[in-house]
């Protein structure tokens, strides 16, 4: 199927414009309307009565001439730059000029750029035209990013477990005599048995270092305080207490 041409392009989107604002009240200006509004507000006479109509018009437009060129635009303050506007026949090429000068940009882009200059180029407008640029067409569509599944944070050490309050499960009680607390050290039964037997010897040995300090530190206490009575008898004797002249 061959491609459509500029000219079928501009049909359907006037068809497309006309079709969605059916039944609304629309700012659609053909340029037969166009130019009826312009004729309508040279005609006024500014000193005397006015009608509904025209208080309307002369509300919502002014008329600038450019040379020999009538151009509609929004009534406001004189010294903004006017806001013109268009004629359903203009708008395919106003549109295309702002698609190519914004590098081909999306509708927001446009819409951003349009709006400073033009009344009534709608977003709709925008949209359709965007829908039929065939250079748009050819863009890759990039898929969706997809967020990966929430997964539990890695810790860096496991959980902390009690293998003390842990109690073996219930076993008969074997004929025999049972092992002593040496040999169940020596000759562990499980992995289990292995693990809290070295828990108990590290408890031991800290519990035993830890006295051993206690003694180091009771003894130098000691040697201290025999030292600083002997250096007190010393200065008693030597310096005796005076007062000064």
């Amino acid at each position: 199927m061959a491609n459509p041409t500029e000219c079928d392009l501009e049909v359907h989107l006037r068809e497309e414009l006309f079709k969605r604002s059916e039944g609304k009240k629309s700012i659609l200006l053909p340029k037969e309307k166009y130019n009826k509004i312009i004729a309508d507000l040279t005609a006024i006479d500014k000193s005397g009565k006015k009608t509904p109509h025209e208080y309307y018009l002369l509300k919502k437009y002014e008329v600038l001439k450019c040379g020999d060129v009538f151009k509609l635009i929004r009534r406001g303050n004189a010294n903004e730059d006017p806001i013109y506007f268009a004629t359903l026949e203009d708008t395919f090429d106003i549109i295309k000029r702002a698609h190519s000068a914004t590098g081909h940009g999306g509708r927001d882009k446009m819409v951003k750029e349009l709006t400073k200059i033009y009344a009534n180029i709608t977003h709709d407008a925008i949209s359709i035209y965007k829908s039929l640029c065939i250079e748009c067409q050819r863009k890759p569509v990039e898929p969706p990013a997809v967020e990966p599944p929430a997964t539990e944070p890695l810790t860096a050490d496991p959980p902390a477990v009690d293998l003390i309050s842990v109690e073996p499960p219930a076993v008969e009680p074997p004929a025999t005599e049972p092992p002593t607390v040496e040999q169940s050290a020596v000759e562990p039964t499980s992995p289990l048995s292995v693990r809290q037997n070295n828990i108990i010897s590290q408890r031991k040995r800290a519990c035993e270092a830890q006295l051993s300090q206690a003694e180091r530190m009771v003894k130098r206490s000691r040697r201290i305080m025999d030292r600083g009575n002997l250096r007190t008898g010393l200065r008693d004797e030597q310096w005796p207490q005076g007062k000064l002249i």
